[in-house]
């Protein structure tokens, strides 16, 4: 079962089932959006996602100064639906980015955070005050291919709303 063998990942009792995931969108930083989308006992939950309309503006794109800004932005938002997992699409350093804004936060003292490699087919896990990179073809079938859907979910939402912004600054 998922649940169980993330649990077993992450090294904790609790039950994960509020699970979290971001993305951000963008073509050359242009009309730059991310994406929250929210799992509740492995069934997508649209009520409680979240777009958000990057505003970082310097001249080159920055994934992580963008991310960096929507979490600061999340962790304003305290009276949403609070996670028992936050992850993020990308590698050490769009996890590190998470880490920075939630890590001394009282409000998410309890997430767990992890984020999702695609190139490396890597989960990369917060746990004891380090990284834990673990190969996910290595894991059971139903973790993989529910990480794959909540990942694809946050990469859909996130390519929506993008294309959503283009077209109408196109017009």
């Amino acid at each position: 079962e998922v649940k169980t063998f993330l649990e077993k990942q992450f090294g904790v009792k609790k039950e994960i089932s509020k699970i979290e995931m971001y993305d951000v969108s963008n073509i050359s930083g242009q009309h730059a959006v991310a994406s929250l989308v929210f799992f509740d006992q492995g069934i997508n939950d649209k009520k409680n996602y979240k777009k958000f309309k990057i505003k970082y503006t310097e001249l080159s794109p920055n994934d992580i100064k963008m991310l960096r800004e929507v979490f600061v932005r999340r962790a304003k938002n305290t009276h949403w639906q609070t996670p028992d997992l936050m992850l993020i699409d990308g590698g050490i350093a769009q996890l590190n980015a998470a880490l920075s804004v939630f890590l001394n936060n009282k409000a998410f003292k309890d997430v767990l955070f992890g984020s999702l490699a695609k190139g490396k087919n890597q989960l990369l896990v917060w746990k004891s005050s380090k990284v834990e990179y673990l190969n996910i073809d290595d894991m059971p079938k139903d973790v993989q291919n529910f990480l794959k859907l909540v990942q694809d979910e946050a990469h859909r939402f996130a390519i929506e709303y993008h294309h959503k912004l283009y077209l109408k600054n196109i017009k």
